[in-house]
């Protein structure tokens, strides 16, 4: 699921949240700061739904976020 995260919450979300790595179930996704932490928690519902669309996506069965380095456009 790390490897399709741009294509399932799409590139500008993707952009800032990164998915970092996938274990025992849960999902763990680093954001740059608070307000994208809480943005992305009022959209995990409709994430987990597109990621059990995919094959192989029934194995997470939750995301963690915690705080990642902040990005810039383009990097």
């Amino acid at each position: 699921m790390v490897s399709n995260w741009p294509e399932i919450v799409g590139p500008a979300l993707a952009e800032q949240a990164r998915a970092k790595r996938f274990a025992d179930g849960v999902l763990t996704v680093a954001v740059p700061d608070d307000a994208w932490r809480q943005q992305l928690a009022m959209q995990l519902e409709t994430i987990l739904r597109r990621i059990h669309s995919y094959p192989e996506g029934r194995q997470v069965k939750s995301i963690r976020l915690e705080r990642g380095e902040k990005r810039t456009l383009g990097r």
